[in-house]
């Protein structure tokens, strides 16, 4: 009998079966609610086929969708991905599996496979999904501590990038003495430099004081304290 069988593709990730479409068609955006996940992706494709797949056929391409519903120009395929795992063996030919774990902004993206077999059946799955990952704010601290020189830079790491970062010095006591309202709100990692200086110009006296930096959003904020000493 002829193979007239396409080979079977699942998409996971985080080890959750994305719901996709096979019609080549943008149809999957109904989806992408359902296709919601809340942590950095790990992608997983596995493609089966009952006779023998052709692994220099297989096709998995990436990109994504901005907020108009357009599809990023840059595409990679799946030689291309960093530290990407491929698993296929030309003498079992019957499954193929290769996964990646991309670090994205949060965003909506387009993931796309196809898949034929020696008898030249394809099959195609394309699935979108959104990463909805929350800010996390984390390393703060100041360098160097004690500042030298009047001078001395905040760092810290952002997961995603918030609306806006703000920091505060205070002395012990409480009282407000400088705010940074443009500090650096890149995701990764950030430093915002501070000349000592008070909300008047004035350079402060030797002694320790507090810190909070505050990463804000439309849901709210995250924030850390730290505490740093200036000695001249």
């Amino acid at each position: 009998m002829p193979d007239i069988t396409p080979p079977i593709i699942e998409i996971l990730v985080n080890d959750e079966i994305l719901i996709g479409d096979d019609s080549n068609s943008l149809s999957a955006e109904a989806n992408m609610d359902k296709n919601r996940i809340t942590e950095q992706p790990h992608c997983e494709i596995r493609v089966t086929d009952d006779t023998a797949l052709d692994n220099t056929l297989l096709n998995i391409t990436f990109n994504q969708i901005s907020t108009d519903g357009a599809v990023s120009d840059t595409i990679r395929r799946y030689r291309e991905f960093d530290e990407a795992k491929w698993e296929f063996d030309e003498k079992d030919p019957l499954s193929a599996n290769f996964s990646f774990a991309p670090d994205l902004p949060n965003g909506t993206y387009r993931l796309q496979v196809t898949a034929t077999d020696t008898s030249e059946n394809t099959a195609e799955i394309d699935t979108i999904f959104t990463l909805d990952e929350k800010v996390n704010l984390s390393n703060v601290f100041n360098v160097p501590n004690p500042m030298e020189n009047g001078r001395t830079f905040f760092t810290y790491q952002l997961l995603q990038p918030p609306d806006k970062v703000t920091i505060k010095i205070y002395t012990v006591s409480g009282r407000l003495i400088k705010t940074i309202s443009d500090a650096s709100a890149d995701r990764g990692d950030n430093e915002t430099f501070w000349d000592g200086k008070d909300e008047t110009g004035v350079r402060c006296a030797n002694g320790v004081y507090l810190y909070r930096v505050v990463a804000q959003t439309e849901n709210g904020s995250v924030e850390k304290i730290g505490k740093l000493a200036i000695l001249r």
